[in-house]
């Protein structure tokens, strides 16, 4: 699970917000909570791997003047019995214009990452992971809004 979270929650952001507001980000507007919408378009539960069958069933991160918390809960499958864990994180953040760079401090996998992201309006659109060894694109994009 620690590779997981590390792989999958926060190689986070990077790709294009949605919406029409044309309003700069500020540290105001940012804080408070963002729940996950989709992922790679799709919508929640999303499957993070499948054996044992494990699927993001929510997440959400929590900004505040210069920091955020990262929460997620997973369903896990496995033989017939399902469960549930979570997984949180912590990091700082820096936002120019609609531009955020988040850089996780504490996680399972001890943290030290560094995403880029955009915000527009209440939609925040991150893109996690990488590409890969071998050329493999492990990205995936996660499209948050404002609660």
């Amino acid at each position: 699970m620690r590779h997981l979270f590390a792989t999958f929650a926060f190689a986070l952001l990077g790709a294009c917000g949605g919406g029409t507001d044309t309003t700069t980000p500020t540290s105001t507007s940012i804080k408070g909570t963002w729940s996950l919408q989709t992922i790679n378009g799709q919508a929640l539960p999303y499957l993070a791997k499948a054996s044992p069958s494990t699927e993001l069933t929510a997440e959400q991160i929590t900004f505040d003047d210069i920091s955020f918390t990262l929460l997620q809960t997973f369903r896990i499958t496995d033989n017939g019995s399902v469960s549930t864990q979570s997984s949180s994180g912590a990091g700082t953040y820096a936002l120019t214009g609609a531009s955020i760079v988040l850089t996780t401090t504490a996680s399972a996998d001890g943290g030290g990452r560094t995403d880029p992201g955009t915000v527009s309006g209440n939609t925040l659109t991150v893109q996690t992971g990488a590409v890969v060894r071998g050329g493999v694109d492990a990205r995936t994009t996660h499209v948050f809004t404002k609660r």
